[in-house]
Protein backbone atom coordinates (compact mmCIF):
# COMPACT_ATOMS: atom_id res chain seq x y z
CA UNK A 1 0.00 0.00 0.00
CA UNK A 2 2.83 2.41 0.88
CA UNK A 3 4.47 1.67 -2.50
CA UNK A 4 1.25 2.55 -4.31
CA UNK A 5 0.98 5.87 -2.45
CA UNK A 6 4.64 6.66 -3.21
CA UNK A 7 4.17 5.92 -6.90
CA UNK A 8 1.01 8.04 -7.01
CA UNK A 9 2.71 10.98 -5.33
CA UNK A 10 5.72 10.62 -7.65
CA UNK A 11 3.41 10.72 -10.66
CA UNK A 12 1.66 13.80 -9.30
CA UNK A 13 5.03 15.45 -8.69
CA UNK A 14 6.12 14.63 -12.23
CA UNK A 15 2.97 16.25 -13.59
CA UNK A 16 3.66 19.38 -11.56
CA UNK A 17 7.20 19.51 -12.90
CA UNK A 18 5.96 19.16 -16.46
CA UNK A 19 3.38 21.85 -15.88
CA UNK A 20 5.95 24.21 -14.39
CA UNK A 21 8.25 23.66 -17.39
CA UNK A 22 5.55 24.80 -19.78
CA UNK A 23 6.55 28.43 -19.57
CA UNK A 24 8.05 30.59 -22.28
CA UNK A 25 11.85 30.62 -22.17
CA UNK A 26 11.87 34.36 -22.86
CA UNK A 27 8.92 35.93 -21.05
CA UNK A 28 8.02 33.11 -18.63
CA UNK A 29 4.31 33.29 -19.45
CA UNK A 30 2.35 30.08 -19.07
CA UNK A 31 2.09 28.23 -22.35
CA UNK A 32 -1.04 26.81 -23.86
CA UNK A 33 -1.10 24.70 -26.99
CA UNK A 34 0.35 27.58 -29.07
CA UNK A 35 4.08 27.24 -28.50
CA UNK A 36 7.29 26.62 -30.42
CA UNK A 37 9.80 24.04 -29.21
CA UNK A 38 13.20 25.78 -29.10
CA UNK A 39 15.34 22.79 -30.03
CA UNK A 40 13.19 21.52 -32.90
CA UNK A 41 12.26 24.71 -34.69
CA UNK A 42 14.78 25.68 -37.33
CA UNK A 43 16.86 28.67 -36.35
CA UNK A 44 15.19 29.51 -33.03
CA UNK A 45 18.39 28.93 -31.05
CA UNK A 46 20.26 31.27 -33.38
CA UNK A 47 17.50 33.86 -33.19
CA UNK A 48 17.60 33.83 -29.40
CA UNK A 49 21.39 34.14 -29.45
CA UNK A 50 21.39 37.07 -31.87
CA UNK A 51 18.44 38.86 -30.24
CA UNK A 52 19.41 38.69 -26.56
CA UNK A 53 22.92 37.21 -26.61
CA UNK A 54 21.91 34.12 -24.63
CA UNK A 55 23.01 30.68 -25.79
CA UNK A 56 19.93 28.54 -25.08
CA UNK A 57 21.84 25.47 -26.29
CA UNK A 58 23.69 25.31 -22.96
CA UNK A 59 20.45 24.37 -21.21
CA UNK A 60 20.26 20.61 -20.96
CA UNK A 61 16.49 20.38 -21.33
CA UNK A 62 15.19 19.88 -24.83
CA UNK A 63 11.77 20.91 -23.52
CA UNK A 64 12.37 24.63 -23.85
CA UNK A 65 9.55 26.50 -25.52
CA UNK A 66 8.80 30.05 -26.57
CA UNK A 67 5.29 31.41 -26.75
CA UNK A 68 3.92 32.42 -30.13
CA UNK A 69 4.13 36.10 -29.14
CA UNK A 70 7.87 35.87 -28.42
CA UNK A 71 8.39 33.72 -31.52
CA UNK A 72 6.74 36.42 -33.66
CA UNK A 73 9.00 39.02 -32.02
CA UNK A 74 12.07 36.89 -32.82
CA UNK A 75 10.95 36.61 -36.45
CA UNK A 76 10.37 40.39 -36.54
CA UNK A 77 13.84 40.91 -35.07
CA UNK A 78 15.30 38.66 -37.77
CA UNK A 79 13.53 40.55 -40.55
CA UNK A 80 14.63 43.94 -39.21
CA UNK A 81 18.22 42.72 -38.72
CA UNK A 82 18.22 41.39 -42.28
CA UNK A 83 16.89 44.73 -43.60
CA UNK A 84 19.59 46.59 -41.66
CA UNK A 85 22.30 44.35 -43.12
CA UNK A 86 20.93 44.95 -46.63
CA UNK A 87 20.87 48.71 -46.03
CA UNK A 88 24.40 48.59 -44.62
CA UNK A 89 25.58 46.62 -47.65
CA UNK A 90 23.93 49.12 -50.01
CA UNK A 91 25.54 52.10 -48.25
CA UNK A 92 28.92 50.40 -48.32
CA UNK A 93 28.59 49.65 -52.05
CA UNK A 94 27.63 53.28 -52.71
CA UNK A 95 30.67 54.45 -50.81
CA UNK A 96 32.96 52.04 -52.64
CA UNK A 97 31.57 53.19 -56.01
CA UNK A 98 32.56 56.76 -55.45
CA UNK A 99 32.10 58.06 -51.98
CA UNK A 100 34.17 61.04 -50.94
CA UNK A 101 37.48 59.87 -49.54
CA UNK A 102 40.03 62.09 -47.86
Amino acid sequence: MHDILCSISMKETRKEIVRSDLACFLCVCRLNKDKVRVFSAVGVLGLIKSAIDIDAAVFSSSDLFVCTSCYKKLIRFQMIASSLRALQRELKENYEKGGLRT
